[in-house]
């Protein structure tokens, strides 16, 4: 009987060795497809934080897509990259917005976050700007006269949100822009410079306004102008249609990422300042409330009820009242505001 047993093994061992023998070798798991490439741009401000953050949450790989990044210090150089075709969607101040959406026919689709809040312009304690007041009955609170501005000297990056808030600023005092000296600078650069003498007024965003409010007095603000503001998102014409499947997702994405700071606060700051921490802008946290308590990233809520496209329309009458724009571009302004590429996001998000 152990015998017959014994052979019984022998044979079920060896059937199953043959068995493993003939079994044809496992094929390797195959790789995952290429994703494709959404190429995005973005300035160093606020509205490159969605794309930060759906970047490190993987929001793009999970739906279907991989950002290829690149970050600018000022719009200038960026619609310089969108001339030599090297992004797909950027994401920039409102200053150089129509001339983007006009000069290199980009199409304006999404206001992308609030930029009003925290800009200032700023004048020394002891500047003769700082003491005259009434210059402007409609907008009380602004500082200054034309008196006291002509022949003056500004601080700004040429082309900016800044440089535009400053004109604003020398339009409502009755000033001509050529009366005014411009002085060309980045970003980091503009406060060093004001503290140490250059310079007779310079207007700041976040977070360096939130520093130079201590020392420094705030001659106008857009809130005093009554000039709503927001950043703006700006698509290559060149792939609007081409990778528009993309761009909706990764503007529903942009959305996703405002809904959660509208909800956390808390999460939305600690965010902004890694952001700000990774673009060598800001080391202090407390800035970063600072500007977290005046700015917000759009959410899907505002973006369906907002007065989509009003900035870049607002700014481009601006720049055309001022010459900077040509006149007849302002059709084309017009024709490049679509708002399709929202609606087909909002639609992704269920909204």
């Amino acid at each position: 009987m152990k015998r017959k047993i014994s052979i019984l093994l022998v044979l079920c061992l060896a059937i199953s060795m043959f068995a493993g023998c003939s079994k044809p070798a496992q094929a390797p798991a195959a790789k995952p497809a290429e994703l494709p490439v959404l190429r995005v741009a973005t300035v160093s401000a606020i509205c490159g934080l969605p794309i930060y953050y759906m970047r490190e949450k993987g929001w793009d790989v999970e739906n279907g897509f991989k950002i290829e990044l690149n970050v600018f210090s000022l719009g200038a150089p960026l619609l310089e990259a969108l001339a030599a075709d090297l992004w797909d969607v950027g994401c920039l101040g409102t200053g150089p917005t129509p001339l983007g959406v006009t000069t290199y026919d980009a199409v304006y689709i999404l206001d992308a976050n609030s930029s009003s809040g925290g800009c200032d312009v700023f004048v020394r304690k002891d500047s003769p700007i700082a003491k005259a007041t009434g210059g402007n009955a409609k907008y009380p609170t602004i500082l200054g006269n034309a008196q006291t501005l002509k022949g003056t000297t500004m601080l700004t990056p040429l082309g900016s949100n800044m440089h535009l808030l400053g004109m604003l600023w020398i339009e409502n005092l009755g000033v001509d822009s050529a009366d005014i000296n411009f002085v060309h600078m980045d970003q980091a650069q503009l406060l060093p410079a004001f503290d140490s003498g250059h310079g007779d007024f310079v207007a700041l965003a976040p977070p360096f306004s939130f520093t130079a409010r201590k020392t420094h007095v705030t001659a106008a603000t857009f809130e005093a102008m009554d000039v709503p503001q927001y950043d703006a998102m700006i698509a290559n014409r060149k792939y609007y249609d081409s990778k528009r499947p993309l761009i909706e997702k990764f503007v529903a994405q942009y959305l996703r990422a405002g809904d959660e700071f509208g909800k956390d606060h808390e999460l939305f700051v600690q965010s902004l300042f890694a952001w700000q921490k990774s673009n060598a802008l800001n080391d202090n946290i407390d800035v970063t409330r600072a500007e977290a308590a005046e700015r917000h990233v759009t959410t899907s809520e505002e973006a369906k009820t907002g007065r989509f496209g009003l900035t870049p329309r607002m700014v481009g009458q601006f720049l055309a009242g001022q010459g900077r724009m040509e006149k007849d571009l302002l059709p084309k302004l017009e024709a490049n505001i679509k708002r399709d590429v929202l609606d087909a996001a909002l639609k992704i998000l269920g909204k």
